[in-house]
């Protein structure tokens, strides 16, 4: 009994030495696609589609292939306003001006929005524009903020 306790007791300590050393290891980080994945299965994003590097640069202004990682999307709907877009960028100069042109692209959106379709304008304003760690983010969607609370959870 005395062995069986030792060896449990053994047990335990390597088991509570070797989960302090995963907490103290650096947190991988996710790639753009699993952050889109997890927005969209945790908030109410409309049937989105996913978009190509074409279309980034030809809508956003963003050429995709000058960043290291990226996921977006948009509403299937032309008549609802969700986007997610998710950008992974190291440099922070190239970072700062992807999160420029996403928040001129959401300024814009806004604008079009309060002619063309009232009905969508309070998501688009109330949509994010972040950054956190290397990843710049657009999100708009009903529920928002749920959006930026999973992304920013993931880090």
């Amino acid at each position: 009994m005395k062995k069986f306790a030792a060896l449990l007791l053994t047990g335990m300590i390597a088991a509570g030495c070797s989960a302090e050393q995963t907490a103290d290891a650096p947190k991988e980080e996710p790639s753009c696609a699993d952050i889109y994945a997890a927005c969209i299965e945790g908030t109410d994003f409309a049937d989105m589609t996913e978009l190509d590097s074409d279309y980034m640069y030809n809508y956003y202004g963003i050429d995709t292939q000058n960043t290291e990682d990226y996921a977006a999307g948009e509403s299937t709907d032309v008549m609802k306003t969700d986007v997610l877009i998710i950008l992974k960028e190291e440099d922070d100069d190239e970072r700062a001006q992807l999160k420029e042109l996403l928040e001129t692209f959401k300024e814009r959106k806004c604008e079009e929005l309060i002619t063309y379709n009232p009905g969508e304008y309070d998501k688009a304003q109330n949509g994010a524009i972040g950054e956190t760690g290397s990843y710049v983010y657009a999100v708009m969607c009903e529920n928002s903020d749920d959006a930026v609370n999973i992304i920013e959870g993931l880090f």
